[in-house]
Parts: C-alpha cells; sequence; structure tokens
C-alpha cells in the first residue's frame, strides 16, 4: 500500500495545520497515513502509526499532484492546501476524555468565548492575516471578547 508519513514543524497551531493536510491528502491518495509523535496525540483521539520508513520529503510548494509515497514536511498554510473538511477535523481531533476533565476546572463559570488573531510573525509570509477591523467585527458580531491587548499594525509600504 502507498504510504504517506508527516514530520510536523512548528508550534501546536503550526502542528494542526499540517497534520490536517498531510492526513487529508493520504486519505485522497487512498495511503496509509503515518505520523512522527506531536502533541495532539496527548490532546485528541488519534491512533495513528509512527513513522516506520524515510521517504523523499516533499512539501506543498514542491509536491506534484498524486505523488505518494512521501514524506510531508511544510507549514500547509496556504488556500490550496485547505483540502480537508470541518468534518474531517472533528472526526479527528476527538478530544480525550481525561482533557475534557482538565479543561473544565479552567473553564469561565459564564459563557466567555476569548478571539484570538494572529499577526505579528505572518508578515512578511505572503500567509493570509485578517484585518484588524475583520476581526473587532467579528468579535463584535459573534459577542466574542476580544484580546485585550490591542497593537498597532505596521505600516504597509505603499508600491
Amino acid at each position: 500500500m502507498p504510504l504517506i508519513t508527516a514530520n510536523l514543524t512548528g508550534r501546536f497551531g503550526n502542528q494542526a495545520m499540517q497534520y490536517c493536510y498531510a492526513r487529508a491528502y493520504a486519505e485522497q491518495m487512498g495511503c496509509e497515513f503515518q505520523c512522527e509523535p506531536w502533541l495532539g496525540q496527548s490532546l485528541f483521539e488519534i491512533t495513528d502509526k509512527p513513522i516506520t520508513q524515510e521517504l523523499p520529503r516533499r512539501s506543498e510548494i514542491d509536491l506534484k499532484e498524486g505523488e505518494v509515497d512521501i514524506n510531508f514536511r511544510g507549514y500547509a498554510q496556504s488556500q490550496r492546501c485547505m483540502i480537508y473538511t470541518k468534518e474531517q477535523v472533528r472526526s479527528w481531533f476527538k478530544i480525550k476524555p481525561n482533557f475534557i476533565e482538565i479543561l473544565e476546572q479552567w473553564r469561565p463559570k459564564d459563557d466567555t468565548v476569548i478571539a484570538h488573531r494572529r499577526a505579528g510573525d505572518y508578515i512578511g509570509y505572503g500567509y493570509v492575516q485578517v484585518s484588524e477591523k475583520s476581526y473587532y467585527d467579528a468579535c463584535g458580531k459573534f459577542r466574542l471578547a476580544p484580546s485585550r491587548q490591542r497593537k498597532k499594525e505596521p505600516k504597509k509600504e505603499s508600491l
């Protein structure tokens, strides 16, 4: 059976994006999926097999359409990497019961939800960013509590 393996880079959010892309790609190609250990396996009911062999490395940039028997190692944060559905992610990322108990201890007594907007380290890499205005508009629309610290966005140079 053809194989897709994944080595994940960065912290949890980056790893989650990479995992979703690599696993969805493996499923689309009808491949077995193997993944190196990562934090998600502690939090979610993920039972992927560990990587058993070295394969040629590919990122989303140099992966040829339909290529299999590869080791995925990339950030997978471009629009073309969104090849998975919300339903797939929900099925992969089911929180383990013991972790739910831990989360319940930290849960606010009311229905507070906090929204986070990532910006600083994305500037200059060509990734899509949510503008400050859109962030605050969405917080208002969905009645979310925005981050308390409001940082100034760097000025963009005109061409």
